[in-house]
């Protein structure tokens, strides 16, 4: 036996086998969350760019964001895949899509980077669907509020992780923020979000390593996790 152990959750990551067999499937959409210049250069076939949504609850409009949805042809039941060449992007989009009520989102193992790679076929059109319609249905055992987070500090229970770049952890970027608000919130754990992801593919590295890697941290199931 290899000793492996599965993803905890692991219809979240789809691979890029799947995607290439099933793109002619009439339920699915697959969001390139790269910028517009990228896209327009070269996207997996039949992805569309929706640049109206900037994938951050604070600053979209849950209106305005169903309505862009159902103007891409996304409705409820639709098959989402999101995907960048980085990692976060696409990550973010697949949580807000999550938190707006949509069941059946993915997440590309590898992205973008992995698909070229694997010199897979690419398109420069721009990809358009009829229109149908979304509704939101807000999840919200998916967001934690600043109260939450505020309970959360100094509870031998609670985990914050600090998944930023350690200058930022550190202080010594401010990425904007007033001197007085740099640093990390008290007790937080510093590890890079891309510690869990291979270099060269951009996938994701195998569960039982990351489970090793968020252990030699402290990160570990028994807590109740909060990432930012």
């Amino acid at each position: 036996m290899s000793g492996k152990i599965p993803y905890p959750n692991p219809t979240i990551l789809v691979e890029t086998d799947w995607v290439a067999d099933h793109l002619l499937c009439t339920d699915l959409r697959i969001i390139d969350v790269r910028s517009q210049e990228e896209y327009n250069k070269g996207h997996i076939p039949g992805a569309i760019n929706l640049l109206d949504i900037p994938f951050n609850l604070e600053l979209v409009d849950p209106d305005d964001f169903a309505v862009t949805l159902s103007e891409n042809g996304i409705d409820n039941n639709s098959r989402v895949i999101c995907y960048d060449d980085l990692g976060p992007p696409a990550a973010r989009a697949w949580w807000l899509l999550s938190y707006y009520g949509l069941t059946n989102v993915h997440f590309l193992n590898g992205g973008f980077k992995k698909w070229t790679l694997e010199k897979r076929d690419l398109e420069t059109k721009r990809s358009e669907f009829p229109s149908t319609q979304f509704i939101k249905q807000i999840v919200p055992d998916l967001y934690c509020d600043l109260g939450h987070a505020k309970d959360g500090v100094n509870n031998p229970q609670v985990i914050f992780w600090d998944t930023r770049l350690e200058g930022e952890f550190t202080g010594e970027i401010s990425r904007g923020n007033a001197p007085e608000r740099v640093g990390r919130i008290p007790g937080a754990i510093h590890l890079e979000w891309d510690s869990v992801v291979d270099p060269v593919s951009q996938t994701m590295k195998p569960a039982d390593e990351i489970q090793k890697i968020l252990a030699e941290r402290g990160i570990t199931p028994e807590s109740e996790v909060l990432t930012y």
